[in-house]
């Protein structure tokens, strides 16, 4: 896990609120818009896709131009970490039943795993190809 550096607190924002409301990424503009409570938050750079942890009041969005994962703190109005994922991250999947986050790194054709108990990367699988999606079964553990 790494930091928020404040250097890039001008460069990347998110506007928070609940679960409830629309969200939707802007790479162009390096933010995320999820209707305006918090004010802005800053994320990574290209932020693409986003999920929502309900348990946490947390949003997990990829962000494709710095390769990593902004973890933002909805209750608090924050980003909490970044976490380090292959190169091009843009989908980003959330497994509630095993507490892990998948993202595929586009760039980097793999998987990073991430366990959001402790914020830190697991695992790291070679899928090959250009991941530009993901999907969870909803019956199974399946990605």
């Amino acid at each position: 896990m790494m930091p928020f550096p404040s250097e890039e607190l001008a460069s990347s924002s998110i506007p928070a609120t609940t679960s409830s409301t629309p969200m939707a990424p802007s790479p162009t503009r390096s933010t995320v818009w999820i209707a305006p409570k918090f004010g802005v938050i800053p994320v990574g750079k290209g932020p693409e896709g986003m999920a929502y942890d309900r348990d946490r009041h947390r949003v997990y969005v990829a962000c494709s131009r710095s390769n990593d994962v902004a973890v933002v703190d909805l209750a608090a109005g924050v980003t909490r970490a970044r976490v380090e994922t292959g190169a091009g991250p843009i989908p980003v999947v959330y497994d509630a039943g095993r507490d892990l986050i998948f993202v595929a790194g586009a760039r980097s054709d793999t998987i990073t795993v991430i366990d959001v108990e402790v914020l830190d990367v697991v695992a790291q699988i070679a899928v090959g190809g250009y991941l530009a999606g993901l999907v969870l079964h909803p019956a199974r553990p399946k990605l």
